[in-house]
């Protein structure tokens, strides 16, 4: 098979086979895959180019196991899910009879659906077959497995070695792999959530298999394989159990939150009780004034009373000593009513100076808290995930130089992005992406920095709105070096990339 070319249209992309045989244009194999949807395989159709007869595979929202595990590792979910994946291919071609010497095993013709994680295999009619035409798929998984799984690494050195077999059946493969699996959960009273997933080969779904007591539960759901990012220098898995930098920051973040919150309730109701303590005392110091003002007020009239009458009777004897002490009683009540008006006004004027007083301090305090810190948060970069135990300023693959990335982030303030460790993949599939973007505009997968000889490059992985290098769109899997100053833009996403 010649070397194919990768094209894209509006909102397909193609891997296209170029030169096909004319002579073989009449072939079963190939009639068969043109005119029918197989299960399993890629979409093909059949063009006329310049005169030649091309062969075009859709490959729409996929990407290459090659691409998705460039620095990732494969355990024994995932080895499972591949080759049941395989299986249900080859039971589909059985059923059009189609030969299996034509199916291509290369790992980067052979692709998963990133919303349904089927893979989807190419058919080449046309193609030698090979006596180890498995091989490519067995080395792939001994360069990926992940040795941290003792079962993973057994299962792909098994399928290894039985690949080089002459006639190597994948289905042989699978049932001793069920069988070791089985065994397993039968002496250890079952296995764990991660190794009991089985998969049904009649059906793209999921098969959740539970032994306990020997009983088999099985129970159907539309899950498909799980692929997990490698552990490397930049992680953002879904399936770590222990959390992340990030997620330790966010719980952190938000402790503090809450409890800014709670003291701002605590000082709001504290305040709230001292208003509603010095409403009532107010309005208690207003009623005392307003009775010692009309106290004032009828001891004047009273005392005004007694001098007239004084004045104008003229007592003598009995009646003048009697107006006399009624006069002094009554000055003296004129005097507390006028010392209770006049004390009542200064103390509630200096509660109130006292209020003013504190008031700002405390708001002061609040205004620090409530604002301050945010600005702090909003400074830490929450895309990029840096390795665990990384020395903060140690030197990375690009000695003397920093290569980052700036843009704007959503809210319009600059963001900085680190690419002193590679490779480092762009898109918003949270579990994979190391440099997350949220945009609609941007796949799940869609681009790929690498480390090209020393200098980084910039690789499109067949995303939908395009990946650009100073407004040229990038052809799927192009690989472009990047120069200080380049400016990127990944759908409607723009960025600079610099030295």
């Amino acid at each position: 098979m010649n070397k194919p070319l990768y094209k894209r249209e509006l909102s397909h992309s193609y891997l296209v086979v170029e030169d096909v045989p004319e002579e073989l244009a009449g072939h079963y194999q190939y009639r068969m895959i043109l005119r029918n949807r197989i299960p399993g395989l890629l979409a093909s159709s059949e063009r006329y180019l310049e005169g030649k007869t091309c062969l075009y595979y859709d490959i729409s929202s996929r990407q290459s196991l090659e691409q998705l595990y460039l620095s990732a590792r494969i355990g024994l979910k995932e080895i499972r899910g591949i080759v049941d994946n395989l299986a249900q291919a080859l039971d589909s071609m059985s059923e059009y009879l189609l030969e299996e010497r034509f199916l291509v095993m290369e790992p980067e013709y052979i692709f998963m659906d990133l919303e349904t994680e089927q893979l989807f295999f190419l058919y080449y009619p046309f193609g030698e077959g090979k006596e180890n035409r498995y091989l490519p798929l067995a080395e792939f998984f001994l360069e990926h497995v992940d040795h941290r799984e003792e079962k993973a690494v057994s299962a792909a050195y098994q399928f290894y070695k039985m690949s080089k077999a002459e006639n190597f059946m994948v289905g042989s493969f699978r049932t001793l792999l069920e069988k070791e699996v089985q065994e397993d959960g039968i002496r250890g009273d079952g296995i764990s959530e991660r190794e009991k997933t089985a998969w049904d080969p009649a059906s793209p779904y999921q098969r959740t298999e539970h032994l306990y007591g020997g009983t088999d539960i099985r129970q159907r759901s539309a899950a498909a394989v799980c692929f997990q990012e490698e552990a490397g220098p930049y992680e953002y898995s879904a399936l770590y159990e222990e959390e992340t930098q990030e997620d330790a920051w966010e719980k952190r973040r938000e402790k503090e939150k809450k409890g800014r919150e709670n003291k701002e309730r605590g000082n709001r109701e504290k305040g709230n009780r001292e208003r509603d303590s010095r409403g009532r005392e107010k309005e208690t110091t207003g009623k005392i004034r307003r009775k010692a003002a009309a106290g004032f007020a009828a001891s004047a009239a009273v005392f005004l009373l007694l001098c007239a009458a004084i004045w104008y009777l003229k007592p003598a004897g009995a009646e003048k000593l009697l107006l006399f002490v009624l006069l002094a009683a009554d000055g003296l009540l004129l005097l507390i009513c006028l010392w209770k008006a006049a004390a009542q006004p200064f103390h509630g004027k200096e509660e109130e100076t006292q209020e003013e007083e504190e008031e700002p301090e405390d708001m002061d305090g609040l205004l620090r808290e409530a604002y301050a810190q945010p600005e702090q948060e909003e400074l830490e970069g929450p895309t990029v995930y840096l390795s665990r135990g990384a020395a903060p300023g140690g030197e990375g693959a690009f000695p003397g130089r920093q290569p980052r990335l700036t843009g704007l982030s959503e809210d319009g303030k600059m963001q900085e992005y680190s690419l002193e460790r590679l490779p480092v993949l762009v898109g918003k599939l949270k579990s994979r992406a190391q440099l997350l973007l949220s945009d609609a505009s941007v796949s799940r997968i869609h681009a790929r920095f690498v480390d090209q000889g020393g200098r980084t490059a910039l690789i499109d992985l067949n995303s939908t709105n395009g990946t650009f290098v100073n407004e040229i769109r990038l052809e799927q899997e192009e690989v472009v070096i990047l120069e200080g100053g380049d400016e990127l833009r990944f759908g409607n996403v723009r960025m600079k990339y610099q030295e």
